[in-house]
């Protein structure tokens, strides 16, 4: 329930501040006072479309609040819990501001917000139709949605989707193996050789790094065996004769002279033999050094072929460019290739597989579609006579109103809401054909129609307030306030808002806003002003007073307007 509305620069409307309460509340005034735009402002505030254009002259921006009463609203409960927006008391504050360079900004309790979410919000609070609204009843593709609602079929539909989302995913299943199988019948041969070829090869994960690693370390050993070949050069002379052999002559050489001046002075021996010693432990270290150089030289030079190592990464590189991957993908372009060529030689059954699997879930489909279809049909029979209980008090006695549900036999034209088509048709009177709402009635008719059906929804339908642009044009006397009776038996469960020109429909507001338009000089230019007033028992009786008069009051129209509100005894 709307209670609290603020609007600020929005085309002719400087400053309102509005609260309101429960019943039908009626919005009257000159022609150009602003009415309309009230609405317009209402509508911007639950995330209807803005432009520059709508900012009052003068201004650079403009803003729009509206306070709602959400207690026992549990979709919106959900909403502002999923997306972390707090409320307190039951209330929200559904927030606009618009700038003059096109940009708006939205907010609910204060919280920025996207335009969508605001949208989501205003949608489950407010419901707002002009004479020929074409996003409401009067759209025949929002029929089917309107039964629905009104038979609490929702979770008959969230079933019926689900079966046609996996139907249409079987459906995709089976084509693109088909697809698939064609192709690869196609590519058999080619498919086939790249296969032999890679098996061949046997490529293995991170192979590449290894094998390159393998090469790099090869390399590094080649180099070293040079040095050590070199190294081992040292220890043999021009002519071949081994620099240990060259030191051990010398040490027996030595020796043999230590021995002759040992035996000529036997005190000089000890002396003599450090030095044998010394001479005896070099020549063993060059000979072991030898020995060890050469061992690794050996080992080194026995290293596996280098050009097997070349020849497997040459062939790695090329099939990876060949197949357009990295070279550690070949095992899994070989697994590829392996399963294109088993999905051929296994396509017949595979594919019966999936034909019965896409049969399986079709007829899962039809089953909860066309048992949906029933339900349907029951509910639409119970909506059409509820709705042409209510058209006789709306002086449409000789009407007849029909909610048509016409099922397709093609499953072409199934879709995800089901197998059916709604269409709201209508007969104004009797002997005039049928047809669709929107296209067979007239101005007057249509609106009474739509107000049957409002009243009829209104239980099914979540959204706590109403409002209608102008509801009652077209029509006058006793269809008027037949029209005003409808409404204000509606406002008794839900709020209702009426913009209207009608002085019968107006005596039946339980609360009345007069809208007058004023000349303001801003800026030393004169300007036009929106005011509303709410108007008490004795303005009300002026105000429809001037309605019924065509502006001019009357003591005539005063009386009329007297016996107006007397009968409603507001």
């Amino acid at each position: 329930m709307l209670l609290n509305l603020s609007v600020k620069n929005i085309v002719l409307i400087k400053y309102l501040d509005l609260s309101f309460d429960k019943g039908l509340t009626v919005f009257t005034g000159e022609t150009g006072a602003g009415k309309s735009i009230l609405l317009d402002a209402l509508a911007l505030a639950i995330g209807g479309k803005s432009t520059p254009s709508i900012i009052r002259k003068g201004e650079t921006t403009a803003s729009v609040s509206a306070v709602f009463n959400i207690e026992g609203s549990i979709p919106l409960i959900e909403i502002m819990t999923e997306n972390e927006i707090p409320y307190n008391d039951g209330e929200i504050i559904l927030r606009r501001v618009i700038s003059s360079d096109g940009k708006s900004k939205s907010f609910i309790n204060d919280i920025p917000v996207s335009i969508a979410l605001l949208k989501e919000v205003g949608e489950i609070l407010v419901e707002i139709h002009g004479q020929f609204d074409n996003q409401g009843l009067m759209n025949p593709s929002n029929h089917i949605k309107i039964l629905d609602e009104f038979g609490g079929l929702t979770n008959e539909v969230s079933l019926c989707k689900t079966a046609f989302t996996n139907w249409k995913s079987k459906e995709k299943e089976r084509i693109d193996l088909e697809q698939s199988i064609q192709k690869a019948k196609e590519d058999e041969e080619y498919i086939r050789y790249n296969l032999e070829e890679l098996e061949k090869l046997n490529p293995v994960k991170d192979e590449e790094a290894i094998l390159s690693d393998k090469r790099k370390s090869f390399m590094q050993n080649k180099k070293s065996s040079e040095i050590l070949k070199d190294t081992l050069q040292l220890f043999n002379t021009s002519t071949g004769t081994s620099i240990t052999s060259n030191i051990r002559d010398i040490i027996s050489g030595v020796s043999k002279l230590i021995h002759q001046i040992q035996s000529e002075e036997d005190e000089t021996k000890s002396k003599y033999d450090e030095i044998i010693e010394k001479l005896e432990t070099a020549s063993d270290i060059i000979d072991s050094s030898n020995y060890e150089l050469d061992k690794i030289l050996s080992e080194t030079t026995s290293y596996e072929n280098i050009d097997d190592i070349e020849e497997r990464l040459f062939k790695i590189r090329e099939l990876s460019r060949k197949h357009n991957c990295l070279p550690n993908e070949l095992s899994d372009v070989m697994e590829k290739f392996k399963n294109s060529l088993n999905n051929i030689e296994n396509s017949d059954i595979k594919l019966k597989e999936t034909i019965a699997s896409e049969q399986k879930a079709k007829s899962e489909y039809f089953e909860i579609a066309k048992s949906l279809h029933d339900k349907r049909a029951e509910c639409g029979k119970v909506l059409s006579e509820r709705i042409n209980k209510e058209l006789p008090d709306l002086k449409l006695e000789k009407a007849n109103f029909t909610a048509q549900i016409i099922a397709t036999d093609n499953e072409n034209e199934a879709t995800a809401n089901g197998i059916d088509s709604v269409q709201f048709v209508v007969s104004p009177n009797v002997g005039m054909q049928s047809g669709l709402i929107h296209k067979i009635a007239s101005g007057g008719e249509l609106a009474r129609f739509m107000l049957a059906i409002k009243v009829v929804l209104a239980k099914s339908n979540p959204v706590s307030t109403y409002i209608f642009d102008e509801l009652d044009t077209g029509i006058s006397g006793a269809t008027s306030s037949a029209v005003g009776e409808k409404l204000y038996r509606l406002s008794e469960n839900i709020q209702v808002m009426l913009v209207t020109h009608s002085a019968q429909v107006a005596s039946f507001g339980t609360s009345h806003f007069k809208l007058s338009k004023k000349s303001v000089v801003s800026n030393g230019e004169e300007l036009v002003e929106t005011s509303v007033e709410k108007l008490t028992h004795s303005g009300r009786l002026n105000e429809i007073a001037r309605i019924i008069s065509d502006d001019k009051i009357t003591d005539t129209a005063l009386q009329q307007a007297a016996h107006l509100l007397d009968k409603q005894k507001i």
